[in-house]
C-alpha cells in the first residue's frame, strides 16, 4: 500500500447544505500535500472527516482510523510533564516519548510543565505526540497560524525534516499561501466543498507559485498579500 489516504466521491451536509461534494483525493505516504481556500469553503470540514471526527454522508475513505491530528492549539494536559502529554493512552511508553522529545528539539525538558514552554515549545509537543506512534496520515490544522513569523519558519524546517524521516502522508490546512509554498510538495485550492486546482512545487518557481495561487483565491496583483 503506497497511500496515506484514498477519498473517493465523499459527500458531507450540514442539515440542507452541502458543503463536500463528491469530493475524490488521494495523499501518498510520505507526501506532503497543503489545502488552501477561502473560509467557509469546507477546508476543515473535510479534515474533520479525514479525522474520523465527524460523520459522512456519502463516499468512501480508505485510511487509517485514527490518524494523527494537530490543532492550532496544542491541546496538552497543564497536569501532565512533557513525557507524558507525548506518551498519552500509551503504557510503559517512556523511552519512545523522550526519543520523540529529543527530535522536535526538547531533549532534558521531559519533566517540565506545559505552562512554563512558549507558543512555539507547546507545538512542538504537539507534534512529538503526533509522530510518536508512527502515523500513517497526519492531519495538521493551522498549527502555526498563532506563532511569530520566526518561530513560524523553524517550525516549517522541523515539520520538513519530521515527515521526511517517518514518512506519514500529511494534509496541512492553512490559509496561508507562502507556508503552502514553503513547505507542501502538492498544494490544493477548495472551493465551494470542491478541489478546483492543484499544483506542485515543480510546477512553477516559488514566486510564480505564488502568485497562481494569489489568483486562485482572488487576490491577483496584491504582493502584500499572504
Amino acid at each position: 500500500m503506497t497511500f496515506a489516504v484514498n477519498v473517493h466521491n465523499l459527500t458531507r451536509r450540514y442539515g440542507n447544505r452541502t458543503v463536500i461534494s463528491n469530493l475524490d483525493l488521494r495523499i501518498e505516504k510520505g507526501e506532503f500535500v497543503a489545502l488552501l481556500g477561502e473560509s467557509g469553503c469546507g477546508k476543515t470540514t473535510l479534515l474533520r472527516a479525514l479525522a474520523r471526527l465527524d460523520p459522512v454522508e456519502g463516499g468512501q475513505i480508505d485510511g487509517p482510523a485514527q490518524p494523527a491530528v494537530v490543532f492550532q492549539e496544542h491541546r496538552l494536559l497543564p497536569w501532565a510533564p512533557l513525557w507524558r502529554n507525548v506518551a498519552l493512552g500509551m503504557e510503559h511508553e517512556r523511552p519512545r516519548a523522550e526519543a520523540a522529545l529529543r527530535e522536535v528539539g526538547l531533549e532534558g525538558r521531559e519533566e517540565d510543565w506545559p505552562r512554563n514552554l512558549s507558543g512555539g515549545q507547546a507545538q512542538r509537543v504537539a507534534l512529538a505526540r503526533a509522530l510518536v506512534r508512527e502515523p500513517r496520515l497526519m492531519l495538521l490544522d493551522e498549527p502555526f497560524a498563532a506563532l511569530d513569523a520566526l518561530t513560524r519558519i523553524k517550525m516549517h524546517v522541523l515539520i520538513r525534516d519530521l515527515v521526511a524521516k517517518h514518512r506519514p502522508g500529511v494534509l496541512l490546512v492553512t490559509h496561508d499561501v507562502d507556508e503552502a509554498v514553503a513547505i507542501a510538495d502538492r498544494i490544493l485550492v477548495m472551493r465551494e466543498g470542491a478541489i478546483a486546482a492543484t499544483y506542485t512545487t515543480e510546477d512553477a518557481s516559488p514566486l510564480a507559485l505564488r502568485s497562481h495561487l494569489l489568483a486562485e483565491l482572488g487576490v491577483e496583483n496584491d504582493h502584500r498579500a499572504a
